[in-house]
């Protein structure tokens, strides 16, 4: 639609009466915010024969500036389109409300080591004073001298026998498992907090609000106030104030999405290289973008070609990906130090461990942001489902009379169409990656896998759908929601709170011990959370109530009794394939009947 059509008046009410090739004698009215408009962007909701543009006036500032258009039925009633629009300002401070507060509980936390902490604030100081990021054998020794002289409450000491890491040292050098680019960011403030004294981990604080906060600010102006607010209400709440690249992956993915959303898939690509730096596998990410963009080009029949500023974003962005690969291939000869310190076990998954992190009642995303999960899977029927319409300019006349879905501009948003498929298939890569790591059980998180954090963002396109299906349907519902999200998140996901990964959630745990028949763990996950010890699967190991058995062929005795069908099945499987098997029997509940299956293979 060119923008000569279109004409605004001070009520942020754009109106087009349609001439030529745009379906003579029809009318639309779009309600847009005062965000600058791209008009290859507008979702025509709705058309009528001709008659007067009805007006919905609005007072001054009641659209939040910067946040996504809203659509407007052709005549709506006023009340319904100012309640919709005091809930959407609303939603915009409440989001930066509870960045607000989520700040300050990672402000007021103790600073304390989790998960690979200390190889950052390893990095992190060396660059700061101006050192290379790998450690010389001295340099190794008064790094751990700075550990053991940190709180005993802060847990730094018990890390110092992970700082060596024999298979990365070259010339002398400690090299670590994780890259430098995050370090290098904290370092300045590092050599700022050095001058007046202050703990180096309110460096890390520093810029990961910094982080955060652009990814909110970039959500709320590709999407809406309440996405941004929904992806506040999360886990990452956790994460503000620790030495770990969490916040750093999970804000750069947002922004990476909100780039596409806004069809501009070279920004994306570029976003998403820079949180590959530290996760090499994010790279994929950038052929995605680059593919989606390419495909956006020929779906609007225009010339795919680059202009200089194009180009340049696409050097870029390959020098940026090579950074981690080429690295370490010139220092330690690999492309990435997993494939040296037995981080990765390389294979095709089974389906269970490929869907763990998406899944599981431990570890799993689903299981954790549920309402996330039902906003994301709405939004993707509505997708699919929703009528299409053709991008091409002159075309727009064949869209259908009435898609009953006004107030939805995903339904016509190619932008949207492509980030969302681009973030499927991103997200089906990250399964596969996630289920190829030796140590899904891991630290530095609050039960929930740390990688789960990675699939939020990419499903933000298909939360976005549904929000803006709901929003002039029942404007409250989503806002009153996340605030008490974010509400129950912030409790649990304390930053203060110690890091938990050896024990059961608390569903996990629910559903075991009254249906266990609906949930098999990963052997990893049962087995370390029941013994409370890291290391993998040891031996054998039963539920207190011995309804859930991990029976291990190197040692089956176990305080549980087998039946002599359970003994049977139990001996053909550990003498064929398999080195443990699970002997789940039915629960309270009576669910479902007992099972003897597989659980380990023999290597």
């Amino acid at each position: 639609m060119p923008s000569a059509g279109l004409t605004r008046t001070r009520s942020a009410i754009w109106t087009a009466n349609a001439t030529g090739e745009y379906a003579p004698g029809y009318t639309w009215a779009i309600l847009l915010t005062p965000a600058r408009l791209d008009p290859d962007e507008l979702a025509i909701t709705d058309w009528k024969r001709p008659e007067p543009a009805k007006e919905i006036r609005m007072a001054s500032g009641a659209m939040t500036p910067g946040a996504n258009p809203t659509i407007a039925r052709h005549g709506a009633p006023p009340a319904t389109v100012a309640a919709a629009s005091r809930w959407q300002s609303f939603t915009h401070g409440l989001a930066w409300s509870a960045f607000g507060v989520i700040l300050l509980l990672a402000a007021l936390a103790p600073i304390a080591r989790t998960g690979d902490a200390h190889q950052y604030y390893a990095m992190a100081t060396a660059l700061a004073e101006l050192r290379p990021p790998a450690l010389t054998a001295g340099e190794v020794d008064r790094f751990k001298a700075w550990l053991h002289a940190q709180p005993a409450a802060a847990n730094f000491a018990v890390a110092a026998k992970a700082v060596d890491q024999p298979p990365l040292i070259v010339d002398g050098r400690q090299e670590f498992s994780h890259f430098w680019l995050y370090p290098l960011l904290v370092a300045p403030i590092i050599a700022l907090t050095t001058t007046i004294d202050l703990h180096p981990g309110y460096a890390f604080l520093v810029i990961n609000s910094m982080l955060l906060g652009l990814a909110l600010w970039i959500t709320q102006r590709a999407f809406s106030p309440v996405v941004s607010l929904l992806l506040l209400a999360s886990p990452v709440i956790w994460f503000v104030n620790k030495a770990q690249v969490e916040v750093f992956t999970f804000s750069l993915l947002a922004i990476a999405m909100a780039y596409a959303r806004r069809g501009r898939f070279l920004g994306a690509g570029l976003t998403a290289a820079i949180a590959s730096t530290q996760n090499a596998p994010i790279l994929a990410a950038v052929a995605c973008l680059w593919a989606v963009g390419i495909a956006r080009q020929m779906v609007r029949r225009q010339p795919v070609a680059l202009k200089w500023q194009g180009s340049a974003l696409v050097i870029l962005t390959l020098i940026v990906g090579a950074l981690h690969p080429a690295y370490y291939l010139w220092r330690l000869g690999v492309l990435t130090p997993q494939r040296l310190n037995g981080g990765i076990d390389l294979g095709f998954p089974t389906l269970h461990p490929y869907f763990a992190v998406l899944i599981d009642l431990d570890i799993g995303l689903l299981p954790w942001m549920p309402l996330f999960g039902v906003a994301a899977a709405i939004g993707l029927v509505l997708l699919v489902k929703a009528p299409r319409a053709s991008q091409s300019r002159g075309e727009r006349d064949k869209l259908p009379r009435d898609w009953g879905l006004v107030g939805h501009p995903a339904v016509e948003d190619l932008n949207l169409r492509l980030a969302a498929a681009c973030g499927l298939l991103i997200g089906a890569w990250f399964l596969f990656v996630f289920a190829q790591t030796s140590n899904l059980n891991s630290g530095g998180t609050v039960h929930i896998s740390r990688y789960a954090l990675w699939l939020m963002p990419l499903a933000l396109p298909l939360v976005a759908a549904t929000a803006g299906w709901l929003h002039p349907r029942v404007p409250a519902l989503l806002p009153v929601a996340g605030l008490f999200a974010v509400i129950a998140y912030g409790a649990y996901f304390l930053p203060s709170r110690a890091e938990q990964y050896m024990t059961y959630s608390p569903q996990a745990a629910f559903i075991m011990s009254r249906a266990p028949e609906l949930y098999r763990p990963l052997p990893e996950i049962f087995y370390e959370r029941h013994h409370h010890t890291d290391g993998g699967v040891l031996g054998s190991v039963a539920s207190s109530d011995c309804r859930v058995i991990l029976l291990h062929a190197a040692a089956p005795d176990i305080a549980c009794p087998l039946s002599a069908d359970e003994t049977i099945v139990a001996n053909r499987l550990l003498a064929g394939d398999w080195q443990a098997i699970w002997i789940i029997r039915p629960g309270p509940l009576g669910l479902g009947p007992g099972r003897v299956t597989g659980a380990l293979a023999q290597p």
